[in-house]
């Protein structure tokens, strides 16, 4: 143990966004008891572990994690959280509810070393897919109050921040029950004052209306044009035994006036492969509606059976079938990302500087959720957003160049 590893820890986080926050909330709190974070290699005094449980493999990558830790910490104390908690019993020495870290509210003053900081607002899920475990995990739907997202927005802002990523399970129900909605909360975001984006992360078809997309559209500076609307499937009977709360024409509506208030905005989704009862019918209808929507990339998932979850009970896509769909969904990826980027040449966007490279070049991340490259002065700072044109693709980095911009002149 080291010298002062009575007071140090090592938080590894597993899963979504919004587990981010919640490591966010538990690192703050172990900070203002004294603890200091520090390597793994620095042998720390406990070992938190927040936990993801959507999959079998992040349950699987869950329990290596805690094995590991177990053998090559064995004088640290692990603390286990997340959501593999409330479904599986754990070899920790302590495990704890997230709720238990959670309890008051908490106000994120930093995002560590992370320029792009997460604002969770809210947190669980009403919705009942057939497939997914999450709202036996997270509970029920509820909204963090406004005034608290914004005291966080502010803290966060005073930092420096640029961008900010609201996140939770279903953000699209924020205001449920207080009479308000995510546009509401969208109009109080964009009424602060100070140079910085907003980027929603995903958000359910049913709940994108027109006051949010009328707002985009107005206040470019400071919402990212990229939204991602989770569709699952291109194939309606597909849908209806997922239990998805929307119809393929729903959510076809919903693109619809994406393109009407956004026409150059980056729209991405997820996709499962092989889902109980999906034929090859079915997945070749979601293979031509995928390609006919003009996605700009694809998050794509093999089905994996949860127990607890009726899909878990239906007839299984043989493991053969299913790897098969993801590598033919991964080859539709790759040309829709190719052919996004390529759209995007000669279009002046933002991009914020995350990463110094070989001499006057920053990695980035544009307007559009695009990987960028920039030449800029050296007096740049990381997490400033910079207005550029972009110039070229580089096929083989899956990114853009862009050129022209300035921290003190953009264009």
């Amino acid at each position: 143990m080291s010298e002062n590893g009575a007071r140090t820890f090592h938080l590894v986080t597993l899963g979504c966004r919004v587990n981010q926050w919640d490591s966010q909330a538990i690192r703050q709190q172990y900070e203002r008891k004294g603890f200091r974070e520090v390597p793994l290699e620095a042998q720390p005094s406990l070992v938190i572990l927040n936990t993801c449980a959507v999959t079998h493999k992040a349950a699987r990558d869950a329990r290596k994690w805690i094995s590991r830790i177990r053998r090559t910490h064995p004088e640290a104390r692990v603390l286990v959280t997340g959501c593999l908690v409330p479904v599986e019993n754990l070899d920790a020495d302590e495990v704890v509810p997230k709720e238990t870290f959670l309890r008051s509210p908490t106000i994120l003053d930093h995002f560590g070393h992370r320029h792009r900081p997460v604002v969770k607002v809210q947190d669980g899920c009403d919705f009942r897919c057939t497939f997914c475990i999450v709202p036996h995990v997270r509970g029920q739907s509820r909204s963090r109050p406004l005034q608290e997202i914004l005291a966080e927005v502010r803290s966060l802002l005073s930092r420096g921040y640029q961008e900010l990523v609201l996140a939770g399970v279903e953000i699209g129900s924020w205001g449920r029950g207080a009479r308000a909605t995510l546009g509401d909360l969208a109009q109080a975001l964009a009424d602060l004052p100070g140079t910085f984006r907003v980027r929603f992360s995903s958000l359910l078809p049913i709940h994108l209306d027109e006051q949010l997309l009328r707002l985009m559209h107005e206040r470019p500076d400071r919402f990212a044009p990229h939204l991602h609307l989770p569709l699952q499937s291109g194939s309606e009977r597909v849908l209806r035994t997922m239990r998805r709360p929307y119809h393929l024409r729903t959510f076809l509506r919903v693109l619809e006036r994406v393109r009407k208030w956004l026409p150059h905005a980056a729209v991405g989704t997820d996709v499962i492969a092989g889902f109980p009862g999906e034929t090859d019918h079915d997945f070749l209808e979601t293979l031509q509606r995928l390609e006919a929507e003009g996605f700009a990339y694809l998050h794509v998932f093999e089905y994996s059976a949860r127990k607890g979850t009726p899909a878990a009970t239906l007839p299984q896509v043989p493991a053969h079938v299913r790897r098969a769909r993801v590598r033919a969904l991964l080859e539709l990826d790759a040309r829709l990302r190719a052919r996004f980027l390529q759209s995007l040449q000669g279009r002046i966007t933002r991009i914020l500087l995350e990463k110094p490279l070989s001499g006057d070049w920053w990695s980035g991340t544009t307007d559009e959720f695009a990987r960028g490259r920039i030449s800029i002065p050296s007096d740049a700072r990381a997490g400033t957003l910079v207005k550029a044109r972009v110039t070229r693709v580089d096929p083989h980095s899956k990114t853009v160049i862009l050129h022209g911009g300035s921290t003190r002149h953009p264009l």
